[in-house]
């Protein structure tokens, strides 16, 4: 089979995935004046644009609530080690209420999100695969040292300042170097469902956050920062925990 024959195979692959979700959402859940909004262009910080664009239109009044389903998983063939042992790449699926509204009917405690910013890192896009490993460590860095500067600008707060961080379910080798460039504690970044699920791309952030709620990890009252790295996006995004 040659390299056109397998785009087109892809190709129809992804069309009939597509329609078989709408057809899903607005027939057979009924949701007949819903709008759908698809997002998948910042790999494992598609939470992050997913949660900006969604808030994005619930703080305009285009939306009264909007309902976030994140869903990924390792295509046929593919390998789960993921770069170089970052991680081992799972399958899951979760969901979150985006609303103005408080829902009383819900098990889950509500959450705020009071600050969601996102960076472009095009020059980490620029080093993939690049052997040259003092190189991508200078850049890294020097895009953690960017993210604190755009958060505390959009903010007026220091990443630094904070003491719950929720992230991507990666090696803890990389959060060696998130942790040197963001001035943040050695072990401060919680990853519950690392050992469980895997990295599970724009999966990770919810199903963390869900876990440490429910555990207790982080108590209603508190807030805590949640980080999130893709290959031309990362995300810091502000959350508490509301009191009932």
């Amino acid at each position: 089979m040659d390299i056109q024959s397998q785009n087109n195979q892809q190709d129809r692959s992804a069309s009939s995935i597509k329609n078989s979700i709408i057809q899903t959402m607005m027939l057979e859940f009924g949701l007949r004046n819903a709008v759908l909004y698809g997002m998948w262009l910042s790999s494992c910080s598609n939470f992050t644009s997913m949660l900006s664009v969604a808030c994005g239109l619930i703080a305009s009044d285009r939306h009264r609530s909007i309902l976030m389903i994140i869903v990924d998983r390792v295509m046929p063939g593919q390998n789960r080690r993921f770069q170089n042992g970052l991680s081992v790449l799972g399958d899951g699926g979760v969901c979150c209420l985006i609303s103005r509204e408080r829902a009383d009917d819900l098990e889950t405690p509500e959450c705020s999100v009071n600050v969601v910013l996102s960076i472009s890192v095009p020059e980490l896009l620029q080093l993939r695969g690049s052997n040259d490993i003092a190189q991508r460590g200078r850049k890294f860095l020097s895009s953690c040292k960017r993210l604190s500067g755009e958060f505390l600008k959009h903010s007026g707060q220091r990443i630094s300042d904070y003491k719950n961080f929720i992230g991507d379910n990666f090696h803890s080798s990389f959060y060696e170097i998130v942790e040197e460039g963001l001035q943040i504690a050695n072990g401060s970044i919680h990853l519950p469902t690392k050992a469980i699920m895997g990295h599970v791309s724009s999966c990770d952030i919810l199903s963390n956050i869900s876990y440490v709620i429910k555990t207790n990890k982080i108590r209603p009252g508190d807030g805590f920062l949640a980080l999130n790295f893709g290959p031309v996006l990362w995300g810091a995004i502000d959350i508490t925990i509301n009191s009932e």
